[in-house]
Order: structure tokens, then sequence, then C-alpha cells
């Protein structure tokens, strides 16, 4: 009896583990079906968003990879696409100076240029897929504010940290009692005007003192 149990145990092993890895594929499949649908919808939505403004946008003199839209509130991000994708309110223009909107600009070419777009959609598809490492997780929240301030660190070696910070300072968006001030962004895009616009300026300012 002794001498059988060796030989019993190994065989229980790989069905175990045979048993795990078909709930964990099954688990996968089950996020991947859920999660799929929803970053469709995300890109559908850039799409529809990039075919509104070209109805409503207007180009920019200057700048060929910049539309204007007509709206008061500070605003200006870019979109993943070929032709034009740097978007930026008239209120954003007027309170810009002209050493301050290129730093705005190469902000976002930063953006552009180093695909990160591209970062944010793998992190979002292996989210999606496996969310229980607390990697991942840390990396969901943290991973937007460091792409925004690597294309800010881009921006200030480019334009000069001084016209970053005044751009930032200009473009602060302060929350109302319901919420951002700021409009909203499609899924999708990377802004330097907006929420948060405020916290990285003076970051930038606590780099600019050291």
């Amino acid at each position: 009896e002794q001498a059988g149990t060796p030989q019993g145990t190994p065989a229980v092993a790989p069905a175990m583990a045979a048993a795990g890895t078909v709930v964990l594929i099954a688990i996968c499949c089950l996020r991947l079906a859920r999660g799929v649908p929803r970053l469709w919808r995300s890109l559908v939505q850039l799409r529809q968003h990039r075919e509104v403004l070209r109805i409503v946008a207007r180009k920019d003199e200057r700048h060929p990879d910049l539309v204007l839209i007509d709206h008061p509130v500070p605003v200006a991000y870019c979109l993943p696409a070929r032709d034009r994708p740097i978007v930026m309110s008239t209120g954003a223009r007027a309170r810009l100076r002209p050493t301050e909107l290129a730093a705005v600009l190469a902000h976002e070419r930063a953006h552009l240029r180093h695909r990160h777009h591209l970062l944010l959609l793998l992190l979002d598809l292996t989210y999606t897929l496996v969310p229980w490492p607390p990697t991942l997780r840390r990396a969901k929240v943290s991973l937007p504010p460091l792409l925004e301030m690597a294309a800010d660190d881009d921006a200030a070696r480019r334009c000069g940290p001084s016209a970053l910070s005044g751009a930032l300072r200009r473009l602060a968006v302060m929350p109302g009692p319901a919420g951002p001030a700021g409009l909203p962004g499609p899924a999708g895009a990377l802004a330097a005007a907006g929420t948060g616009t405020g916290t990285r300026g003076q970051a930038m300012a606590r780099r600019l003192a050291r």
C-alpha cells in the first residue's frame, strides 16, 4: 500500500493543473467577451468624434496639424489619427501666448510621436484579460498621469520649462460643484488642458525650483 501511494499522487497533480488551466481560460474568455465590446465602442466613438471634427472644426492657418473648435472653455487634446490630430478650443487659443502655444503643441506631438495612445490601449486590453495582479491595477491608475508628465518633460525640453508652466497655469480648469468644468475629450484622447492641469503645473513648478 505504501508503495502504491507515490504512484497515485503524481497522477492527481496534472489533472488539477489541467482543471485550473481550464478555469483560468474560461475566466479570461468571459472577461474578454465583456471587455472587447467596450473597447470596440470606444474606437467607434473615437472615429465618430473625428468625423464630427471634420464638420465643426476649422483649420489653424499657422499649424497644419491643429484644428480649432469654437468654445470658451480651454481644451487641448490629440487623437490617434493621420490627419490634423491636435484639437484645441478657441478659448485655449486665446489664452496662450505664442511660446505657450508652442509648448502645448509640443506636448501633444510628444503623445503622438511616442505612441502613448497605443500604450494605454495595450494596458486596457491586458487589464481586461487579467485584472488581478496588483501591478496592473496600479498601472491602470498611474500610467495616464505619468504619460502626461512625460509629454510635459518633452515640451519643456523643446520650448523651455517657463513656457510650459505658463501654459499649464493659463489652461488650468477649476472644478465646479457638478464636477470638472473642462469639456470631456473622447475616449482615447490625451489632453494637455483639462482636469489635472493645475496639479501638473504645480509639479512642473517644483521641478523648476530644484
